[in-house]
């Protein structure tokens, strides 16, 4: 009960941090596609798929929020799962809180796990599968359904997540275990090879279901058996890779793994070594050895393959990968502040360690809530209306950015979905989704390249719009800066106009709900938070060369506060200051 306890007190003290909206770019795909219908990006992630459209439908419940609270859910329950096992390990209550607190408060993946992701249910998967390793070490001969459940949670992990591949030495040891007595081994060896394969084969064989009418978001436009291979096989964005991007300047993700364990857990990391030492050196917990070790190992492995260019944001993303390589930890952890507990001696001594225990677990759980709280963020939902606000009805939508891709741009007439220029080059989008979204970008130049559409666009009298100039430059239109956007409007010669600093204006209502931000976490809100910088310090831009030196100053002044992180009182005093002093110079 204790375990379990343990789980629930986790999910209690976690819970008001729960995001209301998504957090990222997948998180918009995964609320999108489990309103709209459609298939998630490669691989497909089909069981979290099926289960987030379950959770969309329920009445009374913002699907962002449920998919959100399933993620915080099976959060908890792999905390849970992280002291049953250290309990079949013969650790006791203070170790068993110290590993669960320590894994369920690491702020990257209790930030995961309190937004619209795929990953906790991953880790959960993970948990178990280690579980059922240990479980099986202890007992002579498995039964049928003891090896029937191994195989499921293997299936299911793989139609989960990639990250599960780093629990497949404690479904390696659990399956050693379910075949080395010969009686009736043949048997059992089929029941482990159905369970594992059939599930995870069925979910996959499932995507094409999941697609719609809808004309946007459906990734890969699945529709044969060769067609979810070629998901599931992550062939867009080449198999092996983390991503399709490339670069020369690269984020890797084992040292920020190892950055952020030295920061977090700090001196228990001397209790991680200690596990170690001790887990190999006792012989009653050699059943574990292989299962912990081999999935701290190919949770490092994965760390070591994770590896994406040098973006503000590459941080926060490879952070993603840390689940099953923290989670192995966190049992050695555990391990060792029972090695550690087994050299105190008497009763004053334990209840001093457990004092400390308490202590570490409450100093964790408020060094993360900064970072790891998504309650009051809905940047990204702010940013998509703010797209909506000067986005033309006649213009061309186009983008880099998958959050847009995702979320789109939320107007009074629905969402809009742009063109997806990272999309751009596969022959099933330019195919399948372009004369959906937009049929007036199907033709002229949508089979050449990007600049052949954007020119043949802009020569037919059509704007166009986007967040990144670049992406609608032509020798036919200077990009326009208007609040979020650029708007490219055929003949156009100047970046900055008096429209500039009017959409800078309208901006001010969504400019004063953005959220006040820790030092850490929070990558993608202070991306886009940049963006609403840029729409100030282009405003403050086009004052100057009307000769406005005051009221560009306001503006100024209200780009370094967006862009230095100031306090939303100070912010939101000099936003103000600034739509004040635009008012009084006429413009509206």
């Amino acid at each position: 009960m204790v375990s379990w306890g343990i789980g629930a007190a986790v999910f209690a003290l976690l819970l008001p941090t729960l995001a209301r909206s998504p957090q990222s770019g997948d998180g918009a795909e995964l609320v999108a596609i489990a309103l709209r219908g459609g298939v998630p990006h490669p691989p497909g992630f089909p069981l979290q798929a099926w289960l987030d459209r379950v959770l969309a439908h329920l009445p009374g419940l913002e699907p962002a929020l449920a998919i959100a609270a399933l993620g915080l859910l099976a959060h908890a329950v792999t905390a849970a799962l992280l002291a049953e096992t250290l309990r079949r390990l013969g650790v006791r209550a203070a170790g068993r809180v110290l590993a669960s607190f320590a894994y369920a408060c690491f702020p990257p993946l209790w930030a995961l796990a309190v937004q619209p992701e795929v990953f906790a249910l991953a880790h959960l998967l993970v948990a178990a599968a280690l579980l059922a390793a240990v479980r099986l070490g202890a007992v002579q001969r498995p039964s049928a359904r003891a090896t029937a459940g191994l195989g499921l949670i293997g299936s299911l992990g793989l139609a989960q997540h990639p990250v599960f591949l780093a629990a497949l030495p404690a479904i390696a040891a659990g399956a050693w275990t379910c075949l080395r007595s010969p009686a009736s081994r043949f048997v059992r060896a089929a029941l482990l090879a159905t369970s594992l394969v059939l599930p995870g084969v069925a979910l996959y064989l499932s995507l094409p279901a999941l697609r719609s009418g809808s004309p946007w978001p459906d990734w890969g436009a699945l529709r044969s058996a060769g067609d979810v291979v070629h998901h599931a096989l992550r062939a867009d964005y080449g198999t092996y890779a983390l991503s399709a991007e490339t670069g020369a300047a690269a984020s890797w993700a084992l040292p920020i793994w190892l950055g952020d364990l030295a920061r977090v857990w700090n001196v228990g990391l001397l209790l991680v070594a200690l596990g170690a030492f001790t887990l190999m050196r006792r012989r009653e917990l050699r059943p574990a050895l292989f299962p912990v070790l081999g999935t701290l190992a190919a949770g490092a492995a994965i760390l070591v393959a994770g590896r994406l260019p040098e973006q503000s944001y590459s941080r926060e993303v490879l952070e993603h990968l840390q689940g099953p390589a923290t989670f192995a930890a966190a049992v050695l952890l555990g391990i060792g502040c029972e090695s550690l507990c087994d050299q105190l001696r008497g009763p004053r001594a334990r209840r001093a360690l457990d004092a400390l225990v308490v202590l570490a677990a409450a100093a964790w759980l408020l060094a993360g809530w900064a970072e790891a709280d998504a309650s009051h963020d809905r940047t990204l939902d702010l940013y998509a209306r703010g797209i909506a606000l000067e986005l033309p009805r006649d213009a061309a939508f186009v983008t880099m950015s998958d959050i847009e891709v995702f979320l789109g741009a939320h107007g009074p007439e629905g969402t809009r979905y742009p063109i997806s220029a990272a999309a751009f080059p596969l022959e099933w989008y330019r195919r399948e989704v372009i004369p959906r979204l937009d049929p007036m970008l199907a033709g002229g130049g949508s089979r050449g390249g990007w600049g052949d559409m954007m020119r043949s666009c802009l020569a037919r009298g059509r704007p166009a719009a986007s967040s990144s100039d670049a992406l609608i430059a032509t020798p036919l239109a200077v990009p326009e800066l208007r609040g979020l956007i650029f708007l490219a409007r055929p003949g156009a010669t100047t970046d900055l106009t008096r429209e500039s600093v009017a959409a800078a204006l309208r901006l001010v209502p969504l400019a004063e709900r953005l959220p006040d931000l820790p030092s850490r976490g929070h990558a993608f809100t202070r991306f886009y938070s940049r963006r609403f910088g840029r729409a100030y310090a282009g405003a403050a831009e086009a004052l100057r060369r009307e000769g406005q030196a005051a009221t560009a100053a306001r503006a100024e002044a209200v780009a370094q506060a967006i862009l230095g992180s100031a306090g939303r009182a100070d912010r939101n005093r000099l936003l103000a200051e600034f739509a004040s002093a635009c008012r009084d110079s006429g413009i509206e």
